[in-house]
């Protein structure tokens, strides 16, 4: 069609998290037998957070690899929301022990 133009998509980036350096690994939890929730303080594009995601290992044995399924929490000024996580996962262990 004339005067119709191509629309590419410009960023290439894969869905896994990109980050600019290794992020600071604070524990792994074993969900099943081929995936695992990893708490990790991370950098994306200057920015840190600490993110609590699930990360799947292939068939092939190869290393794990993170899925979209977790949340991020910004470290700037969020802090205070990082301790309302915390408090509520203490609240939700208390009621599960109880």
């Amino acid at each position: 069609m004339a005067g119709t133009e191509e629309i590419t998509k410009e960023d290439d980036t894969p869905s896994e998290i990109a980050t600019t350096q290794e992020p600071h690994v604070f524990g792994t939890v074993q969900k099943d037998d081929n995936s695992i929730i990893m708490i990790a303080l991370n950098n994306f594009k200057g920015y840190e957070y600490i993110d609590v995601r699930q990360w799947w290992k292939p068939k092939d044995g190869s290393e794990y690899r993170p899925t979209k399924q977790g949340i991020t929490i910004p470290v700037k000024h969020e802090l205070d929301t990082l301790e309302e996580v915390i408090s509520s996962l203490a609240k939700a262990k208390e009621y599960l022990d109880a």
